[in-house]
């Protein structure tokens, strides 16, 4: 009779202890997928941020877009007033030939100049 008190006493301890490890494996699967669940719970509440927010921030952008629009449209047309104020190639070469002739004008008078301040420096 002792002897199978003793044997039962040992079968319900390694019941107890096979209950144990089970409840641990169960608690570590459990908070396993429970930290599953939150990760995917956090991503649906950044995915429905997302789409609450979404023709917000569309209407946001277009105007944005619509302001960069007017802006490259109001450049475009500075930079063309500017192009048509530049002067033709032959109208460059006119210049040129201006410019250069003003030279010669400008050291002819100088040397002018030097002269008839010597010729006065005689008198």
């Amino acid at each position: 009779m002792e002897r199978a008190s003793t044997e039962l006493r040992e079968h319900i301890r390694q019941a107890q202890l096979n209950l144990q490890q089970v409840n641990e494996e169960l608690s570590e699967s459990q908070t396993e997928r429970h930290s599953k669940y939150l990760e995917l719970r956090k991503r649906e509440e950044t995915m429905e941020e997302f789409l609450a927010s979404w023709e917000t921030n569309k209407e946001v952008e277009a105007a944005r877009l619509g302001a960069l629009e007017a802006e490259v449209v109001a450049t475009l047309g500075a930079i063309s007033r500017r192009l048509a104020a530049l002067p033709s190639p032959a109208d460059y070469l006119a210049l040129e030939q201006d410019l250069a002739s003003g030279n010669k004008t400008l050291d002819t008078l100088t040397a002018d100049h030097a002269q008839l301040a010597l010729y006065l420096n005689k008198v």
